[in-house]
């Protein structure tokens, strides 16, 4: 039927390069268009975000494509509303959603395996 590719090219995610440069923006985004999403809330200087950040870096080749890594700096004054909108008084906390916008956070420095494990389970339901 002619018309079934075209619907079914309109219910795809955007592609990735069409993601908002604000965080902000870009949790509106994931969550408009389904897709899996990290979210990291950390700082530039406390000793475990800069270890989060690190871990995150190192695995994120593996998963791009299919999950949308979002930074949000919480020492950065421009991302004050998506920290108190997120409830962060905690960091490194990181909040892995769903294609369905369903959540996950954790608080802290993670090992590699659970967080490989998280993106695992985000993946999967693709």
């Amino acid at each position: 039927m002619p018309g079934a590719p075209a619907a079914e090219a309109m219910s795809a995610p955007a592609p990735l390069d069409a993601l908002p440069p604000d965080p902000a923006g870009q949790v509106d985004w994931v969550v408009k268009h389904g897709m899996p999403a990290l979210i990291l809330f950390h700082s530039t200087n406390c000793k475990p975000c800069i270890a989060m950040t690190a871990l995150v870096e190192q695995v994120r080749p593996a998963y791009e494509g299919r999950v949308a890594f979002i930074d949000v700096v919480t020492n950065d004054n421009a991302n004050a509303n998506l920290v108190r909108r997120a409830g962060i008084n905690t960091i490194p906390t990181t909040f892995f959603v769903s294609a369905s916008g369903a959540g996950q956070a954790y608080i802290g420095l993670m090992e590699e395996a659970d967080l490989r494990a998280e993106l695992d389970r985000l993946t999967a339901a693709e």
